[in-house]
């Protein structure tokens, strides 16, 4: 259900980029692997840190659609509660914005959704179209009976 108002969400929200942290793997005397921090990546602590301040909701691109997965359900995991927020994802985007706006966001895009115009089966698309009266009524107007019958005698 969500899915349909995340393009509202994204409305709202400002991109920042996103920097993956890089390694460098190296094997020590005792056979084991080591990695040291080359580059330290954007933490997502801090993003989240920064929604609860300033209440504006933020997203971010990941590679992958996995990745963004992971960081969603990561953010919703150990964030979530503790800073008040909520975390979605949309293709490789991961949202990130305070339960509050989620909720206000939501509720506009209910009212909104249950406004539209529903869809009516059977029903000529255009409105310059007629549409086609009763069966029924069609019957008695094109096929009388009598007049059939009278008009196959006379010839």
């Amino acid at each position: 259900m969500a899915k349909f108002y995340l393009d509202r969400y994204f409305a709202k929200a400002d991109q920042i980029r996103f920097d993956a942290p890089i390694y460098e793997y190296w094997t020590d005397d005792d056979g084991y692997e080591q990695r040291d921090t080359v580059r330290e990546g954007t933490s997502k602590r801090a993003l989240c840190k920064r929604v609860k301040e300033t209440n504006a909701p933020i997203y971010y691109f990941r590679r992958y659609v996995g990745r963004a997965r992971d960081d969603k359900h990561y953010i919703n995991h150990h964030y979530g509660d503790r800073f008040g927020i909520i975390s979605k994802t949309w293709g490789r985007r991961v949202l990130i914005m305070s339960k509050d706006m989620h909720k206000q966001l939501t509720d506009e895009a209910l009212l909104s959704f249950d406004k539209t115009p529903k869809i009516k089966y059977n029903k000529p698309s255009d409105k310059t179209t007629k549409e086609n009266p009763d069966f029924a009524q069609m019957l008695r107007e094109y096929f009388d009976i009598n007049r059939a019958l009278t008009e196959s005698n006379s010839s």
